[in-house]
Order: structure tokens, then C-alpha cells, then sequence
């Protein structure tokens, strides 16, 4: 095995935490402690525990069962015993390093609160997001979504529904919420980079299944792993991005060397002669395409922007010519420049709105001028 020590993390050219989504999975939270005195849970160690307190043997049934046999156990109060493992008592620099930086969105599949301590210690309070709230119009930059529930959530009596559930109910995600798993596709197509920390092929194969829907992400994806290099996960992951095992500790000191040696980049956003492309800004129309958008766009020309961000896997507010835009790609893609003509109101802004974000999508950032 490869200690991995040894490796050195490399970032991608024009790397920005403000163009990345931030995901985390279980092994992020190596290092922290709970207020019991114990290191959070990784991985299944949370239903070994509580599998444990009810005198059973570890390994034998799964969370869910677990927790529904626990509510009718009226020696086990399941609300302190969650609290008392997955909220945060202390952790390490090196997660207060990487959640300094102020990242396009943090997902999490985990239920402890360590990003909210770690961000109310900065002076950067923010309100987290679960998968059973609605999705908010806007959803401000840095926030932090936990797609499987929340700790600071679970009151007496519904534990069962918001934590231990959403362990075994990975794929309820996209059938029960599936604006949530619309809205997690979104930005990852959206974001220059997605950094994937203490993911796991074992416990997070679910998030598999959601790359697996979203195509083209290989090239901006990477696997931030700790420990010795496992060669199954090292093989598996590697269909879906770079692999780095230098785990949390190494890419935070990474991040502070990158930080060292490089110019902090013009914020085109301030420039005001430019109009950035930001899905970040004007993604904001959640409900459906209403009859009277599309009315005014049909006969007064009356273009919704925020309407276009929202549907563009869609297509229910604009037919995309999506043929004539993989051949302008092509072209710019083999160092050719594109004149764009046609007679007036022939949809030349709408098809350069679609080229710029299918561009994204691709990590390519448009801007108008």
C-alpha cells in the first residue's frame, strides 16, 4: 500500500472555492469529537453504537430498523443518545481551514453539526438546509445542505423519520424529493470543480448512482480521501474523477499553500461593463413554467432569465437547439472564433443564453459584454 503521506495534491488550473461545490461525506468528520467524549461516528459506526445501547449485536440489522425498534424501547431515550453522538464538542484545524473558505454551496450527507460549529466559531452563522425543507428561492452562497437530515433537527419522537430513515433511504431522495435531487444535479453541472471529501464506496453509494445521472463531470470531480490507499476505492473512484489520499488534513494545507502563492483573481462580478453568466444570481424561479411566461416570451419577446437557469434540463420554457450548439462548441473547442447572424428576432440571444450555459456546464465561464 501507498501511505498516503506521500502525495502531494494538485489543483486544477484557475482553481476557485468560489466555483466549487463542496461535498462531504462521512469521513470529514475524522478527528471531531462528539460531546460524549467520542470521535463522530464513520461510516456504520453510528448503528454499531446504537445497536450496542440495545444490547444487540453489532451489524446484525441496519440503521432503520435499529431506530424503529428503539422508539418502542422505553429503556433507550433515542434523542439524547443521537445528540449525545453527533453534536460537536471539538474539532480539528484542519476542518476549520477548509470551511473557512467560502465555497459555491457545502453538501453533506452527514447528520452531525460540525460545518455549523465550525462556521458559528468564524463569525459565519448560516441556517442549514435539510432535504425535507422546501427548496428556498434562493439558496446563498457557502450554505450547507444536509441531504440526509440534520441532527440539530431531532426532537423527542421523530428521530426515526429525520436521521435514521435517511440512511436506508438513499434513492428516496430523487422519488419523494426530487426537487432537492434536481436541485443537487444543478449545481454540480454548474460548478467549475466539485471536491468530494470522506466520500466512501461503501456507505455513499448512492452518491454514485447520482454521477452515474450526470454526465460529462469526470474532468472537474475530485476524491479527497485519508489513510493508506485502498486499491478497490482507488480504481472504483477513478471512473469519476481524480483520486487524492492525502485525506482532509493534506488538502487543507494545500488550500493555504495555494492561497500563499497565488494573486487573488479579478472579480469579474464588480467589473460592471460585464454580465457574468452566474447561475448563483438569477437561479431563483422554483415553481413551474407558468402560461403567462410563456405567453409574454412568445408574443412580447418578454425573456425571463431567472425562468432559463431553472429549466435548462428541461426544456419546458425554451426548445434548445441543442445540435447547432454542439457544433459552435466544437468549433470554439478547436480554437475557431463563431460570428452568430440571422434577421432580427430570430432568437439570437436566447441561443447564445443556451450556448453560455451549456458552456458552464462544462467549466467554461461565459461573459457578455
Amino acid at each position: 500500500m501507498v501511505n498516503s503521506d506521500n502525495q502531494e495534491f494538485k489543483f486544477p488550473e484557475g482553481f476557485d472555492p468560489n466555483e466549487t461545490v463542496l461535498f462531504l461525506g462521512s469521513g470529514f468528520s475524522y478527528g471531531a469529537k462528539a460531546v460524549n467524549g467520542e470521535g463522530l461516528p464513520l461510516g456504520g459506526q453510528l448503528d454499531d453504537r446504537l445497536a450496542i445501547e440495545l444490547g444487540l449485536e453489532p451489524g446484525r440489522y441496519l440503521g432503520k430498523t435499529l431506530a424503529q425498534f428503539a422508539t418502542k424501547n422505553e429503556d433507550l431515550d433515542l434523542r439524547t443518545f443521537l445528540h449525545e453522538n453527533l453534536t460537536v464538542k471539538s474539532y480539528m484545524d484542519y476542518h476549520r481551514q477548509i470551511l473557512s473558505k467560502k465555497w459555491f454551496r457545502v453538501y453533506t450527507t452527514n447528520f452531525d453539526d460540525l460545518v455549523e460549529v465550525v462556521r458559528d466559531d468564524l463569525g459565519d452563522k448560516v441556517e442549514p438546509i435539510t432535504f425535507r425543507d422546501s427548496v428556498p428561492n434562493k439558496i446563498r452562497e457557502n450554505s450547507v445542505v444536509h441531504l440526509h437530515g440534520y441532527i440539530g433537527r431531532v426532537q423527542q419522537g421523530n428521530a426515526s423519520s429525520e436521521l435514521i430513515y435517511a440512511m436506508n433511504a438513499y434513492a428516496s431522495l430523487q422519488t419523494e424529493r426530487p426537487e432537492w435531487f434536481a436541485e443537487f444535479n444543478r449545481s454540480i453541472k454548474f460548478a467549475k470543480n466539485v471536491m468530494f471529501i470522506g466520500y466512501s464506496v461503501e456507505y455513499d453509494e448512492h452518491v454514485r448512482d447520482m454521477l452515474n445521472r450526470v454526465p460529462d463531470l469526470k474532468g472537474k470531480n475530485c476524491f479527497v480521501l485519508g489513510g493508506n490507499v485502498d486499491p478497490v476505492q482507488d480504481a472504483v473512484l477513478s471512473d469519476y474523477g481524480s483520486v487524492y489520499w492525502g485525506g482532509a488534513e493534506g488538502f487543507a494545507r494545500a488550500l493555504n499553500e495555494l492561497q500563499d502563492q497565488e494573486r487573488p483573481p479579478i472579480d469579474v462580478r464588480r467589473m460592471r461593463s460585464f454580465d457574468l453568466f452566474d447561475p448563483t444570481k438569477d437561479q431563483k424561479a422554483v415553481s413551474a413554467v407558468t402560461f403567462s411566461e410563456v405567453r409574454n416570451l412568445i408574443a412580447f419577446g418578454s425573456y425571463n432569465r431567472n425562468r432559463f437557469y431553472r429549466d435548462l434540463d428541461d426544456g419546458n420554457y425554451l426548445i434548445f437547439r441543442n445540435g447547432n450548439i454542439k457544433k459552435v462548441i466544437n468549433l470554439m473547442e478547436g480554437g475557431s472564433s463563431v460570428l452568430l447572424h440571422s434577421h432580427l428576432g430570430n432568437g439570437k440571444t436566447l441561443f447564445l443564453e443556451t450556448l453560455s450555459g451549456r458552456t458552464l456546464q462544462q467549466g467554461i465561464q461565459s461573459i457578455s459584454i
